[in-house]
């Protein structure tokens, strides 16, 4: 066998393997994406009604009177921004959508970084901004007690006046195929519009009044809010990566086919060249 056959039998094998690990890859991807979805599907539930609950009282508070039931201070100029990663690569496009809209959100020189994900950290501390470590690691062995941990940090960068501001950069799940990075308030509460109360609704009897309800209800809300964006992008990326995947496993296949047509030739090429030299062999004794 010439060395041209040999070496593409080796491309061949190489490529045949690459194909089963994107392939392994792909399967334990999708594995990954059923269960953060259900996980997505049971807290939106939970969610809606917290959010929901939170128009109602803020209607019955009035929007005018938000900021005197979680005072904060205006004055300090500085937004914390959640910004959630992956800490795996092999995703496609998933970090590179995140990184781009976080350039241009954020300033350097005041605002302050929490990342969530090792790639999203190695990222933004490369490129020298603010960043906090404490929960790069939080989706290893995720549960709602590491949100706890976040929402009780967050609350605390409010209360000593270090933060005016939280905003959580995401990934937002539309279906298999489309994320959309997306920059939203946490904090104030500028995205909370209450439906018209229903009359049930109206006639409820809140103790010992609408203003401390609400205020013990903001930590639940801002939690929630965490909870439910770190579950989104986490099915955005499992999603970004079985596409990723698949998609390279579809390429391994025609790079396969290509050589196997190309080894096909040089093989028939090796076998003319035999009977030539064969049957010019046999034509010169005689």
């Amino acid at each position: 066998m010439s060395l041209g056959l040999q070496a593409t039998k080796r491309r061949i094998s190489s490529v045949n393997n690459t194909k089963k690990i994107t392939n392994a890859m792909k399967l334990v991807a999708t594995s990954k994406l059923r269960i953060w979805k259900n996980k997505l599907g049971g807290t939106s539930v939970y969610a809606s009604t917290l959010h929901h609950l939170m128009g109602v009282l803020s209607l019955c508070v009035g929007k005018e009177n938000l900021k005197a039931v979680y005072p904060y201070d205006e004055t300090v100029d500085s937004t914390l921004y959640i910004i959630i990663t992956s800490s795996l690569g092999l995703c496609g496009g998933y970090n590179y959508g995140v990184y781009k809209l976080a350039q241009k959100q954020i300033d350097k020189s005041k605002d302050k970084v929490v990342v969530i994900g090792t790639k999203g950290y190695s990222y933004f501390n490369k490129n020298k901004y603010n960043v906090d470590d404490k929960f790069v690691n939080l989706l290893n062995d995720y549960d709602l007690q590491k949100v706890r941990e976040l929402r009780n940090y967050v609350m605390s960068l409010l209360d000593n006046r270090k933060v005016s501001k939280v905003r959580i950069i995401y990934t937002s799940f539309i279906n298999s195929i489309t994320f959309i990075p997306k920059c939203e308030d946490v904090f104030p509460l500028t995205n909370i519009d209450g439906e018209e109360p229903t009359q049930k609704e109206k006639d409820m009897l809140i103790e010992p009044n609408p203003e401390i309800v609400l205020k013990n209800i903001i930590p639940l809300y801002i939690e929630s809010l965490i909870n439910g964006r770190i579950i989104e992008s986490s099915v955005s990326e499992q999603a970004s990566r079985s596409n990723a995947m698949d998609s390279a496993t579809d390429n391994a296949k025609d790079i396969l086919s290509k050589l196997q047509i190309q080894y096909n030739k040089a093989r028939q090429q090796a076998i003319t060249q035999e009977i030539t030299e064969i049957v010019g062999g046999a034509n010169a004794q005689e």
